[in-house]
């Protein structure tokens, strides 16, 4: 009987352990990898300077009627915190990989929020 709660408990423990690690593609209109959602973060990397990309997050999250709560930003790194109309927290944190190139990182709650988040950031980069 030990045997089985200790086996029933390891198969519990593994399913808990692999099912946290799935992750959604989001792919652009070429069908190229944009964006990975993965843990509760959508992750991207974008072909423009931490300020370019720091003020379309801004204005992105605006645009969606978010509320900006904090923001900081250096050449370096950047994170803006909002809160959405149901006071869920919003967090966009931005890391300069090279002077052309930076990473994103977008927590929003849900793969479609931070989906739609993204999207708008991209487009305002264009």
């Amino acid at each position: 009987m030990q045997n089985r709660q200790i086996l029933l408990a390891l198969l519990l423990a593994m399913t808990v352990v692999l099912g946290q690690s799935c992750k959604t593609t989001v792919t652009g209109p070429e069908g190229q990898t944009s964006a990975i959602y993965q843990l509760g973060k959508l992750s991207a990397e974008e072909p423009a300077g931490i300020t370019a990309v720091y003020q379309a997050a801004e204005k992105a999250l605006t645009d969606l009627e978010l509320s900006i709560s904090q923001k900081t930003k250096d050449e370096l790194s950047a994170t803006i915190i909002a809160r959405d109309s149901q006071d869920k927290k919003v967090s966009i944190e931005l890391l300069a990989v090279t002077t052309d190139t930076t990473k994103m990182s977008i927590r929003a709650g849900s793969f479609t929020k931070a989906r739609r988040i993204y999207q708008k950031i991209h487009d305002n980069l264009q």
